[in-house]
C-alpha cells in the first residue's frame, strides 16, 4: 500500500494525538480532514489524565507551530480519522517527525492500534 504525502495547515488541535488539518490536495483544492497520529497514544484531555493530556496537546500545538507541515497518511482508523505521520520543516531546513518527538518528550507512548491503549 502506498503512503500519501500532502502539505497542510493546522485548523484545530483536539488533543495530543488528534488534529484537524487543512490539506492541500493539489490543483488549488483544499480539504479539512481529521487526523490521528499513527503509532502513538497520548493521555486524554479529560478525567484522571487531564493534566498530562493538556500538556501533550500543548506540546503538539508547539511542535506544529515550528514550521511548514507535511503529512504522510496511511489509511483511516475505526472512527474514520486518517492515520498519519506529521512532519514539520523548520526554518533551518531540519524536518521533525512530530509523532516521534511526542514520544521522545514523554508526551506519548508507542501504540500499534491493537489491544487497549497504553497511557
Amino acid at each position: 500500500m502506498s503512503d500519501y504525502n500532502y502539505d497542510a495547515k493546522v485548523k484545530r488541535v483536539v488533543d495530543g494525538d488528534t488534529v484537524y488539518l487543512d490539506v492541500d490536495l493539489g490543483f488549488g483544492v483544499w480539504a479539512t480532514l481529521d487526523f490521528r497520529l499513527a503509532g502513538i497514544n497520548t493521555p486524554e484531555v479529560v478525567g484522571t489524565q487531564k493534566v498530562a493530556g493538556l500538556a501533550a496537546k500543548e506540546e503538539l500545538v508547539r511542535l506544529l507551530g515550528l514550521g511548514t507541515i507535511r503529512i504522510v497518511s496511511f489509511k483511516t482508523e475505526k472512527y474514520g480519522r486518517w492515520l498519519a505521520s506529521i512532519f514539520v520543516k523548520q526554518a533551518d531546513g531540519v524536518e521533525l517527525n512530530v509523532n516521534d518527538e511526542l514520544v521522545k518528550g514523554g508526551f506519548a507512548v508507542p501504540y500499534s492500534g491493537d489491544g487497549p491503549k497504553p497511557v
